[in-house]
């Protein structure tokens, strides 16, 4: 699959450094069941 877009969820403050890309999940697809993630690979109903 080729990304949409990247989430990262981690909260970083301003003196930290940046958190690795183990931790983003990719938005790989979208349907009226939800919206499909990787890492971990799951399909969420949207909000």
């Amino acid at each position: 699959a080729v990304p949409i877009a990247t989430l990262n969820l981690q909260k970083c403050g301003t003196a930290k450094k940046i958190p690795d890309a183990w931790h983003h999940q990719m938005i790989f697809g979208v349907s009226s069941a939800g919206i499909y993630f990787t890492n971990p690979l799951e399909c969420l109903p949207e909000p």
